[in-house]
């Protein structure tokens, strides 16, 4: 498959991307407008409620539009034009940004209030603090979808890590990785290469190359607990690992398996056949 046809593929996925974060963005642009309109800044008390709704919402969404182009743009030019050791730096980026659209945002929003308010004739006299102000809710905004955009992208990269990890054959995880669940239930002092699982009454005897510990846990959840790593069950009280035998013992019509700690393990009729075909 061509990369072309790749890119074809992936076309109504990305659109449906963009779509689901215009849409959460707006949401948040629409309640940001709400909680402005709640304030009544700037002596706004007399104005009607959906009349000064409808001022702010236009001002916040053109904010948005403006912001999100020009860190984009921002983003793209410095990218090519900054020392290595600033190209990484996002806060960097998003503090030029965001000057540069609250520049450009400072002639829009006294636009706007002349649309409103037919305040045209104080166009240039309001700009400087209109600036600040579009700094003050500009940074706000940029500061919240950073945010957000950073939390999506964590989450998304925890998502493909887990994703990784389950797609993973068994043949590539390392035995010790398997095995440190259960390793990590024993003391410090005999953690270490595991040999053995011997049942011990209610308990489990866990033997390792540092010796042996005994543990609350039935010999089947610690089998499970194993999936995957190299050994096998040779009775109904005894799992052994596979490189842990040393040798195979035959006395008559019974089998012991001798390891390399020096214990003799007995193998059950039941488990005979899955003992000769790892020996």
């Amino acid at each position: 498959m061509t990369n072309r046809e790749i890119t074809q593929q992936n076309q109504p996925l990305i659109k449906k991307l963009l779509e689901k974060d215009f849409v959460s963005d707006s949401i948040l642009v629409a309640v940001f407008a709400s909680f402005i309109t709640f304030l009544q800044p700037f002596g706004m008390v007399e104005t009607p409620w959906l009349y000064a709704w409808s001022f702010w919402l236009c001002i916040c969404l053109s904010g948005y539009c403006i912001f999100t182009v020009v860190i984009k743009f921002v983003e793209v030019q410095l990218s090519k034009q900054l020392p290595m050791t600033l190209r990484n730096k996002q806060w960097f980026i998003l503090t030029i940004s965001t000057l540069i659209a609250s520049f450009i945002m400072a002639f829009v929003a006294q636009i706007i209030i002349g649309l409103f308010f037919d305040a045209f004739d104080r166009f240039w006299h309001f700009i400087v603090p209109s600036f600040f102000t579009s700094l003050l809710i500009g940074g706000i905004l940029t500061i919240a979808a950073a945010t957000k955009s950073h939390l999506k992208q964590q989450k998304h990269l925890i998502q493909e890590q887990q994703q990784a990890l389950e797609n993973q054959p068994e043949s590539d995880i390392s035995p010790s990785a398997i095995a440190q669940p259960l390793i990590n239930k024993l003391p410090i002092e005999k953690r270490g290469v595991l040999y053995c699982l011997e049942m011990d009454d209610h308990y489990l005897k866990v033997h390792t190359d540092k010796g042996n510990h005994l543990i609350l846990m039935r010999l089947k959840d610690a089998i499970d607990l194993l999936k995957g790593y190299p050994g096998s069950q040779v009775h109904r009280s005894w799992w052994v690992a596979h490189e842990a035998i040393l040798a195979t013992k035959k006395d008559g019509r019974k089998i012991n398996l001798s390891l390399v700690n020096g214990l003799e393990v007995p193998v059950s009729k039941t488990y005979e056949e899955n003992v000769k075909a790892h020996s």
